[in-house]
């Protein structure tokens, strides 16, 4: 007599495919609600950073020079002094070993106080 599989419960915190959301919807879902500060991308090899106008707001930058691209020092000038060396450290770390980056730091704001942010990131090396 052949033998049904156990039936697995579904897992109620997983969405039903049909609903499921694009990754571009899923991402300006999470800007809209402030969970992502901004987005940016760094090519290494020219040290030409560029990014959003959230990043640029949150790091206290122009959106217009985020937006052409300026090199990584300038963009993280505004990180807490105490925290650069570590934020380094893990961005060096990163590109060594290629993989996702993630780190929490205080970031100057224009009102002169420290906000805390937590940056991700992916490394990926051209073929």
């Amino acid at each position: 007599m052949p033998t049904q599989p156990p039936e697995h419960p579904r897992d109620p915190c997983a969405p039903d495919e049909p609903n499921v959301p694009d990754t571009a919807e899923r991402l300006q879902l999470a800007l809209d609600t402030g969970a992502i500060v901004g987005t940016w991308v760094w090519d290494v090899a020219a040290d030409h950073f560029s990014a959003d106008d959230r990043f640029a707001r949150t790091f206290g930058l122009s959106a217009k020079v985020c937006a052409q691209g300026l090199p990584l020092e300038e963009a993280m000038a505004s990180v807490h002094p105490q925290d650069r060396p570590r934020v380094e450290a893990a961005v060096f770390e990163t590109l060594g070993n290629g993989g996702h980056y993630r780190c929490e730091y205080r970031v100057l704001q224009s009102d002169g106080s420290y906000r805390w942010i937590e940056a991700n990131g992916h490394v990926e090396f051209d073929a």
